[in-house]
């Protein structure tokens, strides 16, 4: 965008150079400028089709037995529910039989074999999507993802019927140092205003699996936005008044899972674990984004989108 400012409107670029208007926080892809337009205008440009996703969510039936989970959700930011919660109990023993058997065979590969064998860059990410690379789990996972009380809870909880953003089985190896890398430091998913996501392990996740760790929704709203929209540390975190001793991590036994507003709260992914940790990461949005229109499209392109 600053290029295409620049070019077509050179005395509006220069006044904004000399405003410090040009920075990552205003005219980045998430920044807050471009943001203040793309969401209104997706709004009324996808206005009929977000009027009937309102109204089949609308329709939904709500099980009584996740109402008290729906209510946590929109108070903290977050649940905690068992996996028999939100499929039967045949269902979760083979969806996490599958989880681990695929953990197995995937292995626990060194962060420098997942530099050098799977082509993971090495400055950008510290973890691998095994989903990518095996067609059964992400069968199973998509499966999962449009089982009817998880849409339920997605759906009455976003306010309208979503898309299924993503699924990912995640593998992150243990990690040395201190240096935090992209999504080990704090931050929001900024694409939309709320954005739904199922945390999901074979395993049990201790502290020592580097757990995803959050702020509960009253630490969050109203606080400053360090180094936005990118990544923050925890001191720069204390500097805007998020008090970082509040924070809540997603420990787990096998069988239980969360689902958290990673738009509405603040968080970061696995950080200084020293085991190797296997995690399910499942997606719903809602259609309109903070995304320019032909990122927008990109994105509802390759959700998967529940029939309702």
């Amino acid at each position: 965008m600053k290029s295409f400012i620049r070019s077509r409107f050179p005395a509006l670029f220069s006044l904004l150079r000399n405003l410090n208007l040009l920075n990552q926080a205003y005219f980045s892809k998430y920044g807050r400028i471009p943001g203040a337009i793309n969401y209104p205008l997706s709004i009324v440009l996808q206005r009929h089709e977000i009027a009937a996703r309102k109204k089949g969510a609308h329709a939904l039936l709500m099980p009584p037995e996740l109402a008290e989970k729906l209510q946590e959700l929109r108070t903290e930011g977050f649940c905690k529910l068992n996996l028999s919660d939100v499929v039967t109990d045949v269902e979760a023993t083979n969806l996490l039989d599958s989880l681990s058997c695929a953990a197995v065979e995937f292995g626990t590969p060194t962060h420098d074999d997942l530099v050098h064998k799977l082509g993971v860059r090495k400055t950008k990410s510290y973890f691998y999507d095994i989903a990518s690379s095996n067609s059964g789990i992400k069968s199973k996972l998509e499966g999962f993802a449009r089982s009817p009380k998880a849409i339920a809870l997605a759906a009455k909880y976003l306010g309208q019927m979503p898309l299924i953003e993503s699924v990912s089985f995640i593998y992150s190896p243990p990690i040395e140092g201190t240096q935090l890398i992209a999504a080990q430091g704090w931050h929001l998913d900024r694409e939309q205003k709320s954005k739904l996501k199922i945390f999901l392990s074979p395993y049990e996740v201790s502290v020592a699996s580097g757990p995803t760790t959050l702020m509960p929704l009253r630490h969050s709203l109203g606080k400053k936005y360090p180094n936005f929209p990118a990544y923050f540390d925890d001191a720069e975190a204390m500097a805007a008044g998020i008090p970082v001793d509040e924070k809540v991590q997603l420990l787990n036994d096998v069988g239980e899972l969360y689902m958290a507003d990673t738009s509405k709260l603040f968080h970061y992914g696995a950080r200084h674990q020293t085991m190797p940790r296997f995690l399910v990461i499942i997606s719903y949005c809602p259609l309109e984004s903070r995304l320019r229109s032909q990122l927008r499209k990109e994105v509802k392109e390759k959700s998967i989108d529940y029939r309702w």
